[in-house]
């Protein structure tokens, strides 16, 4: 029987080709089914991160008036970099567990994408951490940009 609060994931599987078409590698990314996760059993609060377009407007008209430089920084993977503070459970992939094992979950430390909570935890990690040991400042009025 399967723990009441597992959530389900999804394989999103791509073939990576070379420019003549020949198979280079083969790439499989776990999803978490966060449409099935309980607000306080699974998570708690969610956030995502996305700077608002006024904002990015007035960057750039200032940046463009003080001849300024600018950066942007995607991080990739970054929300499987983010601890979770909650006890998720997910089915296991197939051939993850040996035999004799079936019906065991798995216990999630970090963030999958697809995880309601995934985000927030990503962008607190981001912010109270190695950013503000840059010196990184976010701002009071948009609080996904930084400066």
């Amino acid at each position: 029987m399967e723990h009441p609060l597992t959530i389900p994931f999804s394989e999103v599987l791509k073939v990576k080709r070379g420019p003549d078409g020949e198979v280079q590698s083969y790439q499989v990314r776990i999803v978490a089914g966060g449409h099935r996760q309980v607000k306080g059993i699974n998570y708690t609060e969610t956030f995502s991160a996305a700077v608002k377009m006024p904002t990015i407007q007035v960057i750039l008209a200032n940046a463009a008036h003080q001849d300024w430089k600018i950066k942007h920084v995607d991080v990739k993977s970054a929300y499987l970099n983010a601890p979770l503070k909650e006890m998720i459970y997910m089915k296991p992939p197939r051939g993850v567990l040996k035999l004799g094992q079936e019906g065991k979950v798995l216990r999630l430390k970090k963030g999958l994408y697809g995880l309601k909570q995934a985000g927030r935890g990503w962008y607190f990690r981001m912010s109270r951490g190695f950013l503000k040991e840059l010196g990184i400042e976010r701002s009071v009025i948009d609080h996904s940009a930084f400066y």
